[in-house]
Formats: C-alpha cells, sequence, structure tokens
C-alpha cells in the first residue's frame, strides 16, 4: 500500500473592499447596518494592524516556551458541534515565562494566534 499526505492551505479571511459588512457583524448589531460597517471597519483596522492575516505564516520562537508554561488546547467538539478550547489559567507558570523574556503583549499575540487558528483552520466560516 501506498501512504499519501494531502496538505491544505488554511483559508484567509476575506479582506473585501466592499461596504458590505458579513452578515455576522450585521447580526451582532441586531440589524443596524450602519453600526455594523463601523465595527467591520474597526475589525479590519484591527487586523491590519495585528498582522492577522498572516499571523500564522509568522514565525513564533516563543510557542514551544508559552505551551510548556500554559495549559492551553483544542479538543475536537462539544455536543453542539462547537469547537472546544480549554485552559487552565491558575496553571500557568507566570515566572518561568517572565524570567524567559514572555511580556504580556507576547501572550496577547499568542492568544490572538490561537483564534486566528481556530477562525481559519478548525471552524472556518463567514
Amino acid at each position: 500500500t501506498t501512504a499519501t499526505t494531502t496538505t491544505t492551505t488554511p483559508p484567509q479571511l476575506t479582506t473585501s473592499t466592499s461596504d458590505t459588512p458579513p452578515f455576522r457583524f450585521i447580526r451582532a448589531t441586531k440589524g443596524d447596518i450602519k453600526a455594523a460597517k463601523v465595527r467591520w471597519q474597526k475589525t479590519k483596522d484591527w487586523r491590519q494592524q495585528m498582522g492577522m492575516d498572516t499571523i500564522l505564516k509568522q514565525p513564533h520562537p516563543q510557542l514551544n516556551l508559552i505551551k510548556a508554561n500554559y495549559p492551553h488546547y483544542f479538543h475536537l467538539r462539544g455536543k453542539n458541534n462547537e469547537p472546544c478550547y480549554y485552559e487552565a489559567p491558575p496553571k500557568m507558570n507566570i515566572k518561568a515565562m517572565r524570567e524567559a523574556g514572555i511580556s504580556m503583549d507576547d501572550m496577547l499575540r499568542h492568544y490572538a494566534l490561537c483564534c486566528e487558528f481556530m477562525w481559519t483552520v478548525i471552524e472556518p466560516s463567514e
């Protein structure tokens, strides 16, 4: 028998230049199109500022250190087919991460990376 390996490229956020926000933004503002457009623009600006459209392709030199000192992981799906993400903040070894030079900004970027992974790889939608 022959083994085959399939690789996939994670989907990217649609950074449409259209004036129409994605439906989830309209739903979040209870149908207020003007508010949805404002939220969508702020989201696009934040994503640009944070480099979110390329964060999964960028090196993450602190990954192993953060994973060793901050228990968190994705694990299968819940009863309603939602992705499950677990973390154990009380078990974090903050001292070790600080001593290694991990800053709060590094931790926030890591969290943003985890969210981007979930919404583009595990649960891509809209």
